[in-house]
């Protein structure tokens, strides 16, 4: 494991090393490669050109020795017939020839034929070579061309040396604007990382990220939202341990008070004392059965059991089955909804969404309950309106055990809201000449 620093400067800076090393290596080896070819080729025209003069010199009995070479790092040496040097085309003392590389080109003309290149190496240095094809042969002088190969050296050097001074600079640049791109990366990512070691599910974090990148806003603004989720889940949490223990121990207390005194003989009538007791059980035998509802839809994962559901007849067969109890409280329940449109869901989840809504709605309505909708092309809006009081506690209500004034345990529109969501559609509650919940389900 490597930190995100050396994760990325390495690469960064093996690249940065590698392209002028690249650069160096393939300019010396074209370079070397146009020096020898071009050795080659002006030895090989010099000699052409020069056996063919000292060819007519041979047979019209002038002095052999008036071609010369067309440049300095060439020579014309003329052996005699024991293969002694007999003459040079320049002055001794300034020929770069030495009898060593003379007498080593002599030598290696013997295996080679005549007009053909040929190279030796002597301390170091390479050195091309053609013996001249003179007509008529000559009866005791040999011609041999010699070329050096270096004639590039300075210039090779001096670019080298440019190349090398170049590669060193850039190199320091880059290797400077490198540690600063990788710094402007990792450090926003450590103070991240260090931000998100310290977090505490009794705390908002709050990331303030110095970086103008958009992806470390973007992530920034995530993690404080999930600090905020952790936070409210933690609260959640413990607010819904206060409130359970708190509802199941109001009914438990009256039970047991009361199973105390029928015991000791305190109530006389324990007909009556019997049916509070029932009745008390009953409320503890909701709010558990409203409890494990809950929990059950909280852990719902199960997509498979979803299907494509008719909302129209849906809701007409729920109306149908909260019409006898409305009648009761001379309360109207309008199913305005007409289209024809399905919703992908299961009866647990829809009836956990619109039954509780409806139920609550019975439980505020004065005399009216209005059920509509919209459809697009992707989405469903209910809008469930009842002609009631106006919410009070607006933020809350969706809140376990949040309570209206006439609210039995709070669970209801919780568990509303937690099965909506299962169905990835959302819910809200606003006042508008009385009390509308909107809830937004997926179109199939």
């Amino acid at each position: 494991m490597i930190t995100i620093r050396k994760k990325f400067s390495r690469p960064i800076i093996i690249l940065i090393i590698l392209i002028p090393l690249s650069i160096l290596v393939l300019f010396n080896l074209t370079v070397s490669y146009y020096a020898q070819t071009a050795a080659e080729n002006e030895l090989l025209h010099i000699a052409q050109d020069a056996a063919s003069k000292l060819s007519k010199m041979a047979s019209s009995n002038q002095p052999l020795f008036k071609v010369g070479p067309s440049s300095s790092s060439m020579e014309l040496i003329i052996y005699n017939r024991q293969g002694n040097v007999s003459k040079f085309s320049a002055i001794p003392e300034t020929s770069f020839v030495t009898s060593e590389i003379a007498q080593l080109a002599y030598t290696a003309t013997a295996d080679l034929p005549i007009g053909e290149i040929g190279k030796f190496n002597h301390n170091g240095h390479d050195y091309y070579f053609v013996e001249l094809d003179i007509q008529p042969q000559m009866l005791r002088d040999k011609a041999i061309y010699v070329s050096e190969s270096y004639f590039l050296d300075d210039f090779v050097f001096a670019i080298n040396l440019l190349l090398l001074i170049i590669s060193v600079i850039v190199t320091i640049i880059a290797t400077f604007i490198s540690t600063r791109i990788t710094t402007s990366i990792a450090s926003p990512i450590e103070y991240i990382t260090k931000c998100v070691e310290s977090i505490k599910y009794d705390e908002i974090l709050h990331l303030n990220i110095q970086n103008d990148a958009i992806e470390f806003q973007k992530l920034s603004l995530e993690i404080n939202k999930m600090s905020k989720r952790i936070y409210d889940a933690h609260n959640s949490q413990k607010m819904f341990l206060n409130n359970a223990s708190h509802e199941l121990r109001t009914p438990l207390m009256s039970i047991r008070g009361y199973a105390d005194g029928i015991e000791m003989g305190i109530f006389a009538d324990t007909k009556s004392t019997a049916h509070i007791i029932s009745e008390e059980t009953q409320k503890l035998t909701t709010l558990i059965d409203g409890l494990l509802t809950l929990g059950r839809i909280e852990n719902f994962n199960d997509a498979d059991s979803l299907v494509s559901i008719n909302l129209n007849n849906y809701l007409s067969d729920l109306v149908n089955t909260y019409n006898g109890y409305a009648l009761s409280k001379n309360i109207t329940i309008n199913n305005l909804v007409t289209t024809d449109v399905s919703v992908r869901g299961n009866d647990e989840l829809l009836r956990a969404v619109f039954g509780n809504i409806i139920s609550n709605g019975l439980r505020y309505a004065k005399t009216t309950i209005d059920i509509s909708a919209t459809v697009s092309d992707t989405t469903a809006t209910i809008f469930i309106k009842n002609d009631g009081e106006k919410i009070t506690n607006q933020d809350k209500i969706f809140e376990r055990f949040s309570k209206g004034k006439n609210g039995n345990f709070g669970l209801g529109l919780s568990i509303a809201k937690t099965s909506i969501e299962k169905l990835n559609g959302h819910i809200r509650a606003y006042n508008d000449q009385g009390v509308i919940f909107e809830i937004t389900i997926p179109t199939t």
